[in-house]
């Protein structure tokens, strides 16, 4: 199972050139001045990792905590649906 918050994290870190003490669960994406093109380069960036995602994540979801939540929420609906086809 892929660790969304290690993800998550490592790409913000990496694309805001964040320390890892900046970015805690529960901090305002707001707070960190993401602008499009950044949210844009993070999207490309976990969609290699994870397929497509939706455009306005980081919009939507305003802290990584919420974001690994609803990450975790669409994994959980593709096992049940897997589980329900067998």
């Amino acid at each position: 199972s892929i660790s969304y918050e290690k993800l998550v994290r490592e790409v913000l870190e990496s694309e805001l050139m964040l320390s890892s003490d900046e970015l805690g669960p529960d901090t305002n994406f707001q707070s960190l001045g993401l602008s499009s093109m950044v949210i844009s380069s993070i999207n490309s960036r976990l969609e290699e990792q994870l397929g497509p995602i939706s455009k306005t994540l980081f919009f939507e979801y305003s802290t990584l905590a919420e974001i690994c939540a609803h990450f975790e929420k669409l994994e959980s609906r593709k096992k049940s649906s897997a589980k329900s086809v067998k």
